[in-house]
């Protein structure tokens, strides 16, 4: 059972790969509190700055998961008319 699920910010939510960010998920509060207290001790916290590069890569996010979208069902419409393909799996939703 996973208890503890990390995000990566760097990329795919800031948007410039100018950073480094991300963060994890935990299952209960335990393992949270443990979390925690690693995170204070190593100080693996994120700069304001960063904070701000995750937060103006938010402000696009939507226009860049638009496009994103597009070009995926671009590509599924392409592949679902090639003659080697035999099966798209293709879910938008």
């Amino acid at each position: 059972m996973i208890e503890q699920h990390p995000y990566s910010h760097s990329k795919y939510i800031a948007g410039h790969t100018d950073t480094i960010a991300g963060c994890v998920t935990t299952k209960s509060m335990e393992h949270w509190e443990r979390l925690k207290m690693q995170q204070f001790s190593t100080g693996s916290a994120l700069s304001p700055f960063d904070a701000a590069l995750v937060a103006r890569g938010l402000k696009t996010l939507p226009l860049r998961i638009d496009k994103i979208s597009s070009n995926a069902r671009a590509v599924a419409n392409f592949l679902a008319k090639h003659p080697k393909v035999s099966k798209i799996s293709f879910f938008l939703g």
